[in-house]
């Protein structure tokens, strides 16, 4: 994902404007005259600067996936795994004569990806042999897991050119694939209804492999944008190419997403890390849980010094070191504060009116 990561440093400069508040109202723009106020404009409130881990966070309704591996300097390896569930196709007969070719898997990507693309992409795909359901209460988390058989539906490498929207082709087992298409040709019991058809076939999972794998892709959580596109023909009176679309079912899913910091200055047990202790950096990842956080300790003393003191503005302005951005990766387009408690437990978002 393009985005997935940001480095910050802790140069972070905190403009506060504040008033001396006595008689008459400021007239911006225009001489002060004898008003007996005061403008002044600070830039020393001290910032304290540390990352932090979240322990896991609802994916179940995200609206795009990510899929693959990719080995950062800083923050170690994250892996993105997506487990899917699929529909049965409006129609469900087959054609009379129908014959077998092949089933695949077609994943419409969304140009988002964060690594290199350059390198192969080494693709694993495993039927599911649980139904995935729900962990806590109605959600799915970035640890969850459902049981994989262990025969993989495909192991391929592909080549992906994400900027121009590709469709990622898997080919799949033809055993499975043929199995399949029997069932519908014969009309069993499995395709007759969703539940039926969801307990024998009860889903998949995606995942990069491999040491080759260098990049996160992503694609829409959308009905259209993964199928198993199930190939076969018939002959009378001659040749024509058909197939049967098994849609993606947006009604139970959720993106596993790990980290292994083994190795990192962030590595050990602690979630919460100062900048102190990484080398006088902090980094924001939203899409693996973790966020940069900030605390204003000197800034109450400010308001303690004249009672009369009146808070107008306060500016914030974060500078990226640009090692991280190591050349081709632009600054998102925005970044989100939230207010947090003591134990870190994020509040609602702090908006800016001027945005």
């Amino acid at each position: 994902m393009k985005y997935l990561l940001k480095t910050l440093t802790p140069v972070l400069i905190a403009g506060l404007v504040f008033q001396s508040c006595e008689k008459k109202n400021i007239q911006f723009a225009t001489d002060l005259g004898e008003t007996f106020t005061n403008i002044i404009e600070t830039d020393t409130v001290a910032i304290e600067m540390s990352t932090f881990f979240t322990d896991s966070f609802p994916t179940n309704s995200v609206t795009e996936f990510a899929v693959g591996v990719y080995r950062d300097s800083v923050l170690g390896v994250i892996s993105a795994k997506p487990f899917l569930q699929f529909s049965l196709p409006e129609i469900r007969e087959l054609e009379s004569g129908a014959v077998y070719d092949s089933v695949c898997l077609v994943l419409k990507l969304n140009k988002n990806y964060y690594g290199d693309t350059t390198v192969p992409f080494n693709v694993t795909v495993n039927e599911l042999n649980a139904l995935i359901t729900h962990s806590y209460s109605n959600y799915l988390f970035n640890t969850s897991n459902t049981p994989e058989k262990p025969a993989t539906l495909a192991n391929r490498q592909i080549r992906i050119y994400p900027s121009k929207g590709d469709s990622i082709n898997i080919g799949l087992s033809d055993s499975k694939g043929l199995e399949m298409f029997d069932k519908f040709q014969q009309q069993s019991a499995e395709v007759l209804t969703a539940d039926a058809f969801l307990n024998y076939f009860k889903g998949i999972s995606i995942s990069g492999a491999g040491a080759g794998t260098s990049a996160v892709y992503s694609f829409s959580a959308a009905a259209d944008s993964a199928y198993i596109r199930l190939h076969y023909h018939t002959t009378t009176p001659y040749h024509v190419s058909l197939y049967k679309d098994l849609k993606f079912n947006p009604a139970m899913y959720f993106n596993q997403i790990l980290s292994d910091r083994n190795g990192t200055v962030f590595s050990g047990t602690s979630r919460h890390v100062s900048s102190i202790a990484s080398g006088n950096a902090a980094v924001t990842q939203p899409a693996a849980g973790v966020l940069l956080k900030m605390t204003f300790p000197s800034l109450r003393n400010l308001l303690k010094l004249d009672p009369t003191l009146k808070l107008l503005r306060a500016t914030l302005v974060l500078r990226v070191k640009p090692e991280s951005m190591q050349g081709y990766y632009p600054l998102p387009k925005q970044l989100y504060l939230s207010a947090t408690d003591a134990t870190n437990t994020i509040g609602s978002f702090l908006s800016d009116s001027n945005l």
